[in-house]
């Protein structure tokens, strides 16, 4: 933001994971794969190289890097903007249950502590 100050509801990190998206219709139709960019407890940032024609809720399938697992999350495009050469989509959770709330939650805070207490230490 113009300010610097972050005025996300959610806590969430920068990241390069897959995933895949698919409707909630009987056919479980794939609507596209994509790259999440960045993640937390309440949604994502998806870049696509193709558009996602998804109007509604959708399915999102996904593994973090840990090896949790994901496929009943659903979410909701609630932005998109084209870039030079993907599609960007902020992706909210309409439906995710409180394990994989927490899975994610202890994704992010694993993430951020190891990122600490990698960082070096100040000099005197």
């Amino acid at each position: 933001s113009k300010t610097g100050v972050e005025k996300r509801k959610h806590l969430r990190i920068n990241t390069v994971i897959l995933a895949d998206l698919y409707s909630l219709d009987s056919f479980n139709t794939f609507l596209g794969r994509g790259c999440i960019t960045d993640i937390s407890t309440g949604g994502m940032q998806i870049e696509t190289n193709e558009p996602i024609s998804a109007t509604d809720e959708f399915v999102l399938k996904f593994s973090l890097p840990n090896g949790s697992t994901f496929n009943q999350t659903r979410g909701r495009i609630m932005r998109s903007k084209k870039d030079t050469f993907t599609q960007v989509y902020g992706i909210k959770f309409t439906r995710i249950n409180w394990k994989d709330k927490l899975k994610i939650w202890w994704f992010l805070t694993v993430f951020l502590n190891r990122k600490k207490t990698n960082s070096p230490s100040p000099t005197p």
